[in-house]
């Protein structure tokens, strides 16, 4: 995977506080099964990641300052 991790993209929103406005998106996590993608497929196989029973959620902010993140 190099580094990278896998998300499921469930909303995307934005606030305001201050006069400021913040995307943000809100996700779901997956985990890889094993060390190494299907040998049939070329592709990662993954699960949902879970913490104490309960899948792993996230809100992630897309912008700092005045560029994107890429």
């Amino acid at each position: 995977m190099q580094g990278l991790h896998i998300a499921h993209m469930l909303l995307f929103f934005q606030f305001s506080h201050k006069g400021i406005s913040y995307p943000c998106a809100f996700v779901t996590w997956f985990e890889t099964l094993g060390e190494e993608p299907c040998p049939a497929t070329g592709m990662w196989m993954v699960k949902p990641e879970v913490w104490r029973q309960t899948r792993v959620g996230a809100h992630l902010i897309g912008a700092y300052g005045e560029d994107h993140l890429p």
